[in-house]
């Protein structure tokens, strides 16, 4: 290998340094057969050898199949960690979730799993009920392992691309990342029984120790995600030691039928987990539920955790949050609406965000006797835009491909209609109202 090549961080590498580089072909490189799983079988791992069978077709579910036998990225496959079995052991097997399981009424039974043996026995005690109310099983998932992926998708015969969808979120890649995946066709995101939902995510640290702890954090998560530090800490506010981070969040949903129990409707939710360094922004998200009046006799419990994961699960557990209480068939919008309606609140807390640090550094400019000494240059406030400069078009393209593909399909996905078949068969087409260029019309969220 060529040593004279620059020399870059591991957050410039972006976690695929023992993957490829720039220039290198993308292809599995030897140590691929140190990981490979020889003694699979199809009754042993039904699911990953159903993706190995595909993937010299669909060729970037090779790097799904690698991702679940590595137990996460594959770039993280060092010396190190080969020889730490029970490392892998603890990634493969990792397991937290929550079904929440909705039998004819809107009130629904929540069971947590926090182990691959109990996930097992619930998926196996489903059966097919004699009743004319089918129940609605929706799973709520933080990170992803191999048990989880190889449950659920054998289960419910998941498409593989909606687990390859989670697993890694890049900006862009190097010429030689096999991470890498092409845009899809818009037919192709037509016709899928899932779609994907990304989002910014904030988090204030007041000194950079948290900091570096939070992106260790990230680090023992299963998922790739990468937390940045926005260089725009302002003195004159006492930031100087303050930091916010900047982390780039996936939320996938597919809805389907369970074949097996009648075609029950089912979803599958996958969310990312929530580092514990660090606080919230000002107040956090903002909280859209009801207020209660004087004269109510009981006031609903709002989420009050940082947790994206127990906040997501805790505004599904309270739906309908506008509708009356009574016991009424409850609607498939439940799969969707509270993780949409989490991220939309998100994106209104980003929003304000980057507008307060962008009028920061107009004031800057504008006043430049007030805030900056004869010391000081531009350069600090534009190398502070920059940061805006690179990251606003990255934000725009998230919140346009959420309003012109994932409300659409989401609304097409829950559409109050009977369903037929499993892995999403007999879902209502895209309704003709909708124009992408617009955005959501005819989309009711």
């Amino acid at each position: 290998m060529d040593d004279s090549r620059p020399q870059l961080s591991e957050g410039m590498r972006g976690g695929d340094s023992q993957y490829g580089f720039v220039g290198e072909s993308a292809e599995r490189n030897d140590r691929a057969q140190e990981w490979e799983l020889h003694d699979s079988k199809d009754s042993t791992y039904p699911y990953l050898a159903h993706i190995k069978a595909l993937s010299s077709t669909w060729r970037t579910l090779q790097h799904l199949a690698d991702w679940m036998q590595v137990g996460t990225s594959p770039s993280r496959w060092t010396n190190e960690y080969k020889k730490d079995s029970e490392e892998r052991a603890r990634r493969r097997a990792k397991t937290n979730l929550a079904l929440v399981e909705y039998a004819g009424e809107a009130t629904p039974n929540v069971t947590h799993i926090s182990d691959a043996g109990t996930l097992k026995e619930v998926l196996s005690s489903f059966h097919a009920v004699p009743s004319e109310t089918k129940p609605l099983r929706l799973f709520v998932v933080e990170d992803l392992s191999q048990e989880v992926i190889e449950q659920l998708g054998s289960r419910f015969d998941i498409d593989p691309l909606f687990f390859r969808e989670q697993i890694e979120d890049y900006v862009w890649h190097n010429l030689g990342a096999v991470s890498a995946t092409p845009a899809p066709l818009l037919v192709d995101m037509k016709n899928r029984s899932w779609f994907r939902v990304r989002n910014f995510r904030l988090r204030h640290h007041e000194e950079e120790s948290s900091f570096r702890a939070a992106r260790g954090e990230t680090r023992a998560w299963n998922v790739s995600r990468r937390l940045d530090d926005d260089m725009n800490h302002w003195a004159w506010a006492g930031e100087d030691t303050a930091i916010v981070s900047m982390l780039r969040t996936r939320t996938t949903i597919w809805v389907g039928a369970d074949g097996r129990c009648g075609d029950a409707p089912v979803g599958v939710i996958l969310l990312d987990p929530t580092v514990r360094n660090g606080k919230p922004l000002w107040y956090d998200r903002a909280n859209w539920l009801p207020v209660p009046s004087m004269a109510s006799t009981s006031s609903p419990h709002p989420p009050t955790s940082s947790s994206w994961y127990t906040t997501i699960l805790t505004l599904t557990r309270l739906y309908p949050w506008f509708e009356s209480p009574s016991p009424t068939p409850l609607s498939p919008h439940v799969i969707a609406k509270p993780a949409l309606y989490t991220i939309a609140a998100e994106w209104l807390l980003v929003a304000d965000y980057v507008k307060g640090r962008l009028s920061q550094i107009e004031r800057e400019l504008e006043l430049p006797h007030i805030f900056r000494t004869r010391s000081d240059t531009i350069d600090a406030s534009l190398a502070r835009l920059h940061t805006w400069r690179r990251a606003l078009p990255t934000f725009i393209e998230m919140l346009q491909e959420t309003l012109e593909f994932s409300l659409p399909a989401a609304s097409r996905l829950t559409h109050p209609l009977q369903r037929s078949g499993t892995g999403g068969a007999g879902l209502p087409a895209l309704p003709r109202n909708i124009h992408f260029a617009d955005g959501p019309r005819g989309s009711s969220f």
